[in-house]
């Protein structure tokens, strides 16, 4: 089997140590339970009863399990996590009765939890969590849960920073920001959270930013490349900015399509955090040619659509000092010139 031959050497032949050999242990682990798991989904599927998923998820087995899955999430890795997400979704929505118990057996809260803290990421996890919570939203008492937990403005901290941001390019922010958009749809409550993370989202770019230059500059120019150029390698401070302001762009896009969600994102001052990265001198200067900024730009102009006054109020603030900061340093040298000159005269 390959959990023999695993154990019995690595590459080579080699034996593996006995930290290897249970590493490679707890993978194989790990694959039976995703297997399990692909299994049980089945009993969601439109052939089954509302009988057979009331009797797996009213038992004690199956909420222990995902219960024990999502405590411990960085044991079981992005893969386990996705699909005992997505099992929970699909029983909840097959069987909207066992939701009671899903809320009164712990692993509602255990989910929110996880989502809190430090779940594992990826663009699978990234995409069901949206799902289970609308899943969760279902009942009166498991919206009000969500409402207090709050997970989705810390669900969406952890999306940008650098270790992150550079793995969920492509499609994956613009189906996020669908997928907010209909859960607030479907749960006007979740409205003013959502908005607060992405605003928080947006706040934390700079910080971010900051602390990858920082790094790049202790290591050396040569330590930080981009994603392109090597995968898993650390980002520089630029590739860095221009992947955080794509993936924040893209997952803003179509949630400022709705009047209500653009002026929420405007009355948390989601504007100016926008124009501040727009000043970060790190911006390459061909951003209003990329992808992040043809994006940024729609975002500014849907919110504009939405409050003009207050947006196009900053918009032309800002320009104004950027404008007033260009003169200044355009007249100090003409000034020094001059100084210069009468010194010589003199």
């Amino acid at each position: 089997s390959v959990a023999a031959g695993g154990a019995a050497g690595g590459l080579g032949g080699s034996p593996l140590s006995s930290e290897q050999q249970e590493k490679e242990e707890e993978y194989e682990r790990c694959r039976l339970l995703g297997a399990i798991l692909n299994l049980l989904s089945s009993a969601a599927t439109p052939l089954a009863t509302a009988s057979d998923v009331r009797d797996l998820m009213s038992g004690q087995e199956l909420p222990a399990l995902l219960t024990s899955i999502f405590r411990d999430s960085k044991r079981f890795g992005a893969a386990v996590y996705e699909k005992a997400a997505s099992l929970l979704t699909e029983f909840v929505h097959q069987e909207p009765a066992c939701l009671q118990h899903v809320l009164s057996s712990g692993v509602a809260e255990a989910f929110l939890e996880s989502v809190a803290g430090t779940y594992p990421v990826s663009r699978g996890v990234v995409s069901v969590v949206p799902s289970v919570l609308g899943a969760l939203c279902l009942s009166a008492a498991g919206c009000q849960m969500v409402e207090q937990a709050k997970p989705i403005a810390k669900f969406m901290s952890a999306l940008c920073s650098d270790k992150v941001t550079a793995l969920l390019q492509g499609e994956c922010p613009s189906n996020l920001g669908v997928q907010l958009e209909e859960l607030m749809r479907h749960n006007p409550s979740l409205l003013e959270s959502c908005m607060e993370g992405c605003v928080h989202m947006a706040t934390r770019i700079p910080t971010y930013m900051a602390e990858v230059q920082a790094r790049q500059d202790g290591m050396g120019p040569s330590s930080s490349v981009t994603s392109k150029e090597a995968p898993g390698q650390p980002l520089s401070a630029q590739s860095y900015l221009q992947c955080a302001v794509e993936f924040l762009s893209k997952l803003l896009e179509p949630l400022m399509s709705a009047a209500e969600h653009a002026r929420s994102f405007v009355r948390k001052d989601g504007v100016q955090a926008l124009l501040q990265i727009l000043s970060l001198p790190q911006l390459p200067r061909a951003f209003s040619r990329s992808e992040a900024g043809r994006f940024i730009i729609l975002v500014l102009g849907k919110s504009a659509f939405h409050s003009p006054s207050k947006v196009l109020g900053e918009v032309m603030q800002r320009t104004r000092r950027f404008v007033t900061e260009v003169e200044g340093e355009g007249s100090a040298p003409e000034e020094a010139g001059k100084a210069e000159g009468g010194e010589k005269g003199s």
